[in-house]
């Protein structure tokens, strides 16, 4: 059984920011509260898969102080590795921090195929708030990931939803959706390195993208966070019940649908509008 607030505070305790190698400061700590409520989920999402399916080995993409590994070693499994966008040194804080909890640290560069050694190597993936982040094309991305998944493994997976009460907002005030200037402005920033969101999806857009990546859907919800007060998450959800598509979180449970050799030779082929267009 995963405590998840005992997890939580052992990282924040003991913790590193894997960008900067620093000890977590208060806008870590503030993030980390922030996001309460995503922590929760993700620890039962990882409870059910771990019921459900034999998980031996679970690699968690875009870890950030690394809370879905620390949840997945407190539920029991073993053998963990982590991953961020960036590569660090072998003697960095951040990597030794991990050890002590048995945790592996390896790095992938998502928009390139996995070498052979990572192909069928994970029963579980975890790959949550991280795919808008890299600045590709997302179903190469999942593709990527799909082939490090053993045959059936399972991907717990998160995105953010285009149509969020935020996204609104600033499509009113004529400001893009999900970009601040601040993102791209702040170069020297440590979260300029990870911070901006290049993309966001609708239902339509990311179900397509997980349909056509050789993943089958268990599980779908639409979730508010609990960012800020309670009273402006009452009133998120209070909007969802008036208007389903308007929620901040795509959350998924997903299972690896076929082999990825006999996958690729079966696998619909789509031309672009550009294709076509001959452009």
């Amino acid at each position: 059984m995963i405590d998840v607030n005992r997890t939580i505070k052992y990282i924040k305790e003991s913790g590193y920011n894997p960008y900067s190698d620093n000890k977590l400061s208060k806008s870590d700590i503030f993030y980390i509260n922030t996001l309460e409520d995503h922590y929760s989920m993700l620890a039962n999402e990882i409870q059910s898969v771990l019921k459900d399916n034999t998980i031996n080995s679970i690699l968690e993409l875009g870890s950030y102080m690394a809370v879905g590994s620390h949840l997945a070693r407190d539920a029991g499994v073993k053998n963990i590795t982590c991953s961020d966008m960036y590569d660090l040194d072998t003697n960095s804080s951040y990597r030794n921090w991990l050890s002590t909890k048995n945790i592996n640290y390896q790095h992938f560069d998502l928009t390139r195929e996995p070498k052979d050694e990572f192909k069928k190597k994970y029963d579980c993936i975890i790959f949550q708030e991280t795919l808008e982040h890299i600045p590709h094309n997302p179903a190469r991305i999942l593709l990527n990931v799909n082939q490090m998944l053993s045959d059936k493994g399972i991907l717990i997976f998160s995105v953010p939803n285009f149509f969020s009460v935020r996204s609104i907002i600033n499509l009113i005030k004529f400001s893009h959706p999900y970009v601040k200037k601040e993102e791209l402005l702040h170069i020297d920033s440590v979260t300029e390195r990870s911070g901006v969101h290049w993309i966001e999806f609708n239902t339509k857009l990311i179900s397509s993208i997980i349909n056509f990546c050789n993943f089958r859907i268990l599980l779908h919800n639409k979730n508010n966070i609990k960012y800020g007060s309670v009273i402006k998450y009452r009133i998120k959800n209070l909007i969802k019940v008036i208007m389903p598509s308007i929620f901040d979180q795509h959350r998924f449970i997903l299972q690896k649908e076929k082999d990825f050799e006999t996958y690729l030779s079966t696998r619909e082929k789509i031309i672009s509008e550009h294709e076509s267009l001959n452009l």
